[in-house]
């Protein structure tokens, strides 16, 4: 008997591992192996070609290298860029099929690398500020690029026009402190800039400011309505050439947590309606929860409604992308909370002994990186009103930086969830607010045999062509025949099914 229940389910595991297998499918790999003291990254453009580069410093120069390869994965070209090593590699930008790279020598002196891939030519510009710039983001248009960031905790965005080398600071922003939350270019080379701060009133709200091509402002307008909610952040998504949705969390006035999500539809300009869901209102938001918390949480939300109270639940939770797929609006956030160590423990930590903490005092609680719990993900309609939601445990991910981990991929009328840990990628495939398959784990592969990956160092996933996605990073991979160990830059294709 004990025989025949172990068969029928290696059995099960089998059906159930192809099952899962059959969503996403790693189908290509690109190998580089990788020298000392080099910087890799990646990029995808326009026509589907797939982009790494590599940044090396050296006392006369920082080289760029760059390698090409199309839909296919061949190599087609590659090419190396010299820059002054007095800049330091700060970003970077793909528009269309040219590659921007910024570089900077302290807060007031950057510099512009362009690369057309497709004309295999390069441009090099350098600008300079006349007041310090904490840079947080870096965009290109048609006609020239954005870097956002802050002077004195206020937000600031710089336009940089290519034809005439020319650096302004965009109009219409502000005076007072606030957060930068977006800048988004459209298609036709103009954007828009979103800004988290207060309004008169003392409540926190989005500014929505409008510019053409070249900088100037057309239009802004804030996201508010009179009561005492705070909006704390937002995103915006055009869906035609006179409508957009700003997305985002809300929660009260002095609180650093939300409570919410807000959906606003924009017409022309004019904000329309905004509707407000609160987490506890979900069907799904607490799915990352274990079964049995999960039911104490619903219960006593249900017993204070049945009493006539409302319940909030707060909750930090970064908003990271607006995707559009099958008539709809997909929002993918994603829930954390800041992770402390005592300096007690951190005394007899081997990483903080012989007198690493000796001048940290007693019980004092030391940032240990920011834990994830779970993504959200809500499927909005053009009139801005939420129609289905639906979330994505993550109980491994432990990072000192905020970032996006968790990528949606649509396929017909499904989308697969995907984050990469380690040499694992996590998986769940969803169907508005019902789970078509329970969240696995899939080995990265190597395609290749007599090879073992050793470790796995920060896998970045991206989107690439229709429903493909790429994960990178870099890894030790073991060649079992001869027994050495490479350091490698890798590229795998995954598939959604």
């Amino acid at each position: 008997m004990k025989c025949f229940i172990l068969i029928k389910y290696l059995l099960l595991s089998v059906v159930f591992t192809n099952c899962v297998l059959a969503q996403v499918k790693q189908v290509n790999r690109i190998e580089l192996v990788t020298t000392a003291d080099t910087d890799y990254g990646l990029t995808t453009l326009k026509d589907k070609s797939i982009v790494i580069y590599a940044l090396s410093k050296s006392k006369s120069h920082l080289n760029v290298a760059l390698y090409a390869y199309d839909t296919t994965q061949t190599k087609t070209w590659e090419g190396n860029i010299a820059v002054d090593s007095r800049y330091s590699f700060s970003k970077q930008y793909t528009l269309n099929n040219s590659v921007h790279f910024l570089f900077n020598i302290d807060q007031y002196i950057f510099a512009i690398l362009k690369v057309n891939l497709e004309t295999q030519t390069y441009s090099f510009y350098e600008l300079q500020t006349y007041i310090p710039i904490q840079l947080e983001t870096f965009k290109a248009n048609t006609t020239g690029c954005l870097l956002g960031g802050y002077f004195n905790n206020v937000p600031i965005v710089l336009y940089f026009e290519f034809s005439t080398e020319r650096v302004k600071i965009l109009p219409g922003l502000f005076s007072e402190q606030g957060e930068l939350n977006q800048i988004e270019v459209y298609e036709n080379g103009n954007f828009d800039v979103l800004i988290c701060a207060k309004f008169f009133t003392r409540q926190k709200t989005i500014w929505v400011k409008s510019y053409n091509a070249i900088g100037d402002l057309i239009k802004q307008f804030t996201v508010l309505e009179s009561d005492q909610r705070s909006l704390q952040f937002g995103r915006t998504i055009q869906l035609n050439e006179s409508e957009n949705l700003v997305v985002g969390v809300y929660g009260n006035r002095y609180s650093e947590y939300s409570k919410g999500i807000f959906i606003a539809k924009i017409k022309d300009y004019t904000v329309l309606e905004i509707n407000y869901y609160n987490y506890t209102d979900l069907e799904n938001f607490f799915k990352f929860m274990k079964a049995k918390q999960e039911a104490r949480v619903k219960s006593r939300i249900e017993r204070r409604k049945m009493k006539g109270r409302k319940s909030y639940k707060n909750y930090r939770l970064l908003v990271h992308e607006l995707i559009s797929s099958n008539n709809q609006t997909v929002l993918v956030a994603e829930g954390f909370y800041p992770k402390y160590k005592n300096s007690d423990y951190l005394m007899y930590n081997s990483s903080y002994y012989m007198g690493q903490t000796r001048n940290v005092p007693n019980n004092t609680l030391l940032f240990d990186g920011y834990r994830y719990t779970h993504a959200v993900i809500l499927g909005i309609n053009k009139d801005g009103r939420l129609i289905w939601d639906n979330a994505f445990e993550i109980n491994d991910v432990k990072t000192f930086k905020q970032e996006q981990f968790v990528r949606a991929i649509p396929n017909d009328n499904k989308i697969n969830l995907i984050y990469c840990f380690e040499d694992n990628l996590k998986v769940k495939t969803i169907q508005s607010n019902k789970v078509i398959e329970n969240k696995t784990a899939i080995p990265l592969e190597v395609f290749s045999t007599g090879k073992k990956i050793l470790s796995t160092k920060s896998p970045t996933l991206t989107y690439w062509k229709n429903n493909s996605i790429l994960v990178y990073g870099i890894q030790e991979v073991l060649t079992s025949s001869t027994g050495v160990v490479q350091t490698v830059f890798f590229v795998n294709t995954l598939e959604s099914q």
